[in-house]
């Protein structure tokens, strides 16, 4: 955006302004609110961004006279399309000496008054510019706090299970909270009908019998981290019970016995949906909000369990691939934003992602190894590329038996989960790779599921 304000205003020796939304608009979509001024390819101002304010007033001085210049040595924009036309075909070269470069003179770039010895330089106002964490967590926070605003929310509920995308989603409230204060002051919630004294984050830690003292540990070592800035509360309880309850009953009904080899997808599933009431019913006692934490990686293959994990009224973490979330929650760690880093989140990076529904259980021994994974997504999906053409892509990088079956494995589970994807909560759109069917890549419940592309790529 800023390149083409700089440019057109170069191009066309004027004034370029460029406004912006600002904030979460409709639920998807997040606005940075980012205004810019260029005047003849000279940057005279640019806003912060990703403001919790309703709105910002940012203003500039600008000078016509030296642009009124320029404009005045340089054909108008129609008299050249004229003198094109009326001279038919004209030769590249002669086309391009036609067409007058624009400079800008820093010197026309100062306001002269009558006095020809003063001179008064044109003040410009440029933000720091961002870099990419902090893009991310600027978006992030701003949409879950224009979220819980316009959705009237006193809050965020999170099934926090010791795992990376769970422990994201609680640091992402607990900066919104602490991002929006320090704008708008420490009444910022308050403003919004949420007393200082409120939870505005609540987090439960559900375990079951395959749970370990790891995911438990790393669950309570974040919430403690994060309590002090959001009042949170964090609660640990067992849910095994109902787990086995759910076992018992199904297996009267139906009765078969379950076991973990024959039964395996079953066993598990109901573990994740489990823990879903409680989750839920803490949300509607607190008038607060359920957040769901599954990832894009998860979204592209469907490893996740419907009405379990995904439970939840936003997704806000479901835009985002796992290698990332995984190298931002190490940059946080590590480096840390402005109000510096968050030391208890080794106890998550530390760990093999998990899902902990059966014994030593990952997620990348289920599906494969996630960059790999991101990788034959974004060919496949972004790209619009077929499994052969994925294949002679990234055969070089990787072992070519492997490769085909997770290529295959990949374009499988994508077309048989689409049904999951219509049924996610709403995510925010923070890139070009998004997997929403609502808004930006759709794709049919029912297809061909890629059986003559697999077979082609099987014959290689």
């Amino acid at each position: 955006r800023r390149n083409i304000v700089l440019e057109s205003s170069r191009a066309f020796a004027c004034t370029f302004v460029s406004v912006n939304l600002l904030g979460n608009e409709s639920g998807r979509l997040i606005y940075d609110g980012g205004c810019i001024v260029a005047a003849g390819g000279k940057l005279l101002c640019e806003s912060k961004r990703f403001s919790f304010h309703d709105y910002l007033i940012s203003y500039t001085d600008i000078d016509l006279s030296p642009l009124r210049v320029i404009r005045s040595r340089t054909y108008s924009f129609n008299n050249q399309s004229v003198m094109f036309l009326q001279a038919g075909m004209i030769h590249a070269q002669e086309a391009e000496e036609k067409n007058a470069h624009i400079g800008f003179d820093q010197e026309h770039a100062e306001r002269k008054n009558d006095n020809k010895n003063h001179k008064e330089k044109i003040n410009t106002y440029i933000a720091n510019p961002l870099t990419k964490e902090e893009e991310f967590l600027g978006a992030l926070t701003l949409g879950l706090f224009d979220y819980m605003r316009k959705s009237k929310s006193k809050g965020f509920v999170i099934s926090l299970s010791g795992g990376a995308d769970s422990a994201l989603c609680a640091l992402l409230v607990e900066r919104m909270i602490r991002y929006a204060k320090e704008e708008l002051g420490e009444h910022a919630f308050s403003k919004l009908g949420i007393s200082n004294s409120v939870t505005i984050l609540y987090t439960v830690y559900q375990k079951s019998k395959y749970s370990t003292s790891i995911t438990m540990n790393a669950a309570n070592a974040v919430a403690v981290a994060l309590k002090e800035n959001t009042n949170g509360r964090h609660f640990e309880t067992d849910v095994s019970d109902i787990i086995e309850l759910y076992t018992q009953k199904t297996k009267s009904i139906l009765a078969t016995d379950f076991t973990q080899e024959g039964f395996d997808l079953t066993l598990q599933n109901i573990q994740a949906r489990s823990r879903s009431p409680l989750a839920w019913m803490i949300a509607n006692a607190t008038g607060c909000l359920l957040l769901t934490t599954s990832n894009r990686s998860e979204a592209a293959v469907g490893y996740c369990t419907m009405d379990g994990d995904t439970s939840g009224g936003l997704a806000p973490v479901a835009g985002i691939d796992k290698n990332y979330i995984r190298y931002f929650l190490r940059f946080m760690e590590t480096s840390g934003d402005r109000f510096g880093k968050i030391e208890a989140l080794r106890f998550i990076n530390e760990q093999e992602p998990t899902a902990e529904l059966k014994n030593n259980q990952t997620d990348e021994r289920d599906l494969m190894p996630y960059s790999l994974l991101d990788e034959i997504e974004k060919l496949a999906i972004r790209d619009r590329m077929s499994p052969v053409e994925v294949f002679q892509i990234l055969k070089e990088k990787y072992d070519s038996p492997e490769l085909k079956k997770s290529i295959a494995r990949f374009y499988r589970l994508w077309y048989i989960n689409q049904w999951k994807r219509e049924r996610y909560a709403p995510s925010f759109h923070l890139d070009d790779e998004n997997l929403d069917p609502k808004t930006w890549f759709r794709f049919p419940i029912l297809s061909g599921g890629y059986e003559e592309e697999l077979e082609e790529l099987i014959r290689l």
